[in-house]
């Protein structure tokens, strides 16, 4: 039958091999179960002690101070491996966190580069536009001298209809009414 190590042992091997924060803190929880356990069991020595000493046999009472002071002993060592856990979980978190870091400098620098290229395509965007509004103006100058200037009218008038047509002269006077009107 295998035995497994005991949670002093892994915190220790753990602790020199630098495992992970998860596992360092899963160790550390281990530990402070057991010096839960080891004070339950130390309060306990306590009494027995009392009851031993009332009985008066010194070979039991011997025995159980060896057993209390053995107790203190694993307290001591649990306290000091709980220490180096927390000290080394904070390195194993600090070491993590550096190498998340030039993962995040990566993806930073994906989306400095991406959000470059939607600047270019944002000015590119704002050109035309700019060069649309600038034909929009020049159409709508060009259609209004076309559509309100009396001189315009009478020429287009005398090319749609011949000399001496009553429509013609209709056209031209609405035309130069609505360019009247406009102004």
């Amino acid at each position: 039958m295998i035995k497994r190590k005991s949670v002093t042992q892994r915190a220790a091997e753990a602790v020199k091999n630098n495992a992970s924060s998860a596992e360092l803190a899963a160790i550390k929880a281990e530990i402070s179960q057991r010096i839960q356990q080891v004070d339950t069991e130390l309060k306990a020595k306590e009494a027995e002690i009392e009851n031993v000493m009332g009985d008066g046999d010194l070979d039991a009472l011997r025995a159980v101070r060896q057993s209390e002071a053995d107790l203190r002993d694993e307290d001591k060592l649990l306290h000091r491996q709980q220490s180096e856990l927390h000290r080394a979980i904070g390195i194993a978190q600090g070491e993590e966190a550096m190498k998340a870091a030039g993962q995040h400098r990566k993806n930073l620098a994906k989306a400095l580069e991406q959000a470059e290229k939607a600047r270019a395509l944002l000015q590119e965007a704002q050109q035309a536009a700019r060069l649309v509004i600038t034909a929009r103006n020049q159409a709508a100058h060009i259609g209004s001298a076309l559509v309100f200037e009396a001189d315009t009218i009478r020429a287009l008038a005398a090319a749609l209809y011949p000399e001496g047509n009553e429509r013609k002269q209709l056209m031209i006077d609405l035309g130069i009414r609505d360019a009247m009107k406009a102004a």
